[in-house]
């Protein structure tokens, strides 16, 4: 992703599908299996490069997508991060 200074910007791999396997859910429980068979099918040239483009997305797919993506971060926020008081989440230190 290139934000609006220029600068490019991607997440690490896992973070990427990781977010993708959670918002094609998210978009499956709304209806919208096409849109998450695309950000979610491993085979699809988003999982396979490990870039979605918002801007490649349709028109009509862009707000179910959005809206997608904001209910998936506020899952995360509201679930917390699972599993930190364990010793073994953090085996490099």
């Amino acid at each position: 992703m290139t934000t609006a200074n220029g600068a490019l910007w991607q997440a690490a791999g896992w973070v990427f599908r990781n977010i993708l396997d959670r918002t094609a859910e998210v978009l499956c429980e709304q209806g919208c299996e096409s849109l998450a068979h695309l950000i979610g099918n491993d085979e699809s040239v988003v999982r396979l490069l490990e870039v979605l483009q918002p801007e490649e997305l349709s028109k009509e797919d862009r707000p179910g997508f959005f809206d997608a993506l904001r209910l998936c971060y506020r899952r995360y926020e509201s679930e917390g991060a699972k599993n930190r008081q364990d010793p073994e989440f953090f085996l490099g230190l």
